[in-house]
């Protein structure tokens, strides 16, 4: 008889090859992110550190960051290399108590909220993120943290836009009639805090689609009633 192996159903597509491989760090980042509390990633805790200095330290089955200090440069050294010719970025597992050592010396974040406003910084001239490419398609996994976006109302109609299609950052910028390097940027920020996974190519009806108000008046009214319930 024979036996078939289960495969998971969060296994997440690879990106075409011809994509560059500036950052083997982000796809090592996605992954743990995605383990999170799994029993076969035991190792939680790790170090982000470009050319041998620590930029932050990472607990992902808690949701924790700390930025090494002065946090400021280190968040501006850690979006400089995501973006950087060159890659300089690494992902090194660390003991929980090293870990623990510098949350107690520096307040801790949330830690996809962190990552989420390293991404959408990152690229200031609207460039895709590595290993994303200019038409590749993403999307949401589930609704991010409300930290993340913040007050950035668009930010909100691309999540619901999102979370039902898979669309490519043209698509997107059209349907909802936003700027390319808007989009980019939400693009790039839910993909490195892994809310949104790379998938097929959008159906073409989306990819024509011109933005309409009404469409736009729905989606507002649909991120009122989230607010509303999450107010109460």
């Amino acid at each position: 008889m024979s036996r078939f192996r289960r495969v998971p159903f969060d296994v997440e597509p690879t990106l075409p090859s011809a994509a560059p491989q500036p950052l083997l760090f982000v796809q090592a980042l996605r992954r743990r992110l995605m383990l999170e509390r799994k029993q076969q990633d035991p190792i939680h805790c790790a170090a982000i550190m470009s050319r041998g200095k620590v930029l932050c330290w990472l607990d992902t089955e808690h949701n924790l960051g700390v930025l090494a200090e002065p946090s400021a440069m280190s968040m501006a050294l850690f979006q400089a290399a995501l973006v950087g010719p060159q890659p300089t970025l690494e992902l090194l597992p660390v003991a929980r108590s090293l870990f623990d050592a510098q949350a107690a010396r520096s307040r801790p974040v949330a830690l996809r909220p962190l990552l989420w406003q390293a991404g959408l910084h990152a690229a200031g001239d609207g460039a895709p993120l590595p290993p994303l490419q200019d038409d590749t398609c993403l999307r949401l996994r589930r609704w991010p943290d409300f930290r993340v976006l913040a007050h950035r109302h668009d930010d909100f109609r691309i999540c619901a836009l999102m979370i039902r299609h898979a669309l490519d950052v043209g698509s997107c910028s059209s349907i909802l009639g936003l700027p390319r390097v808007e989009v980019q940027a939400f693009f790039n920020a839910a993909y490195i805090s892994g809310y949104a996974h790379p998938s097929a190519a959008p159906m073409p009806a989306l990819t024509v689609a011109p933005a309409k108000p009404a469409a736009s008046n729905a989606l507002a009214r649909m991120w009122r009633d989230v607010r509303n319930r999450w107010s109460r």
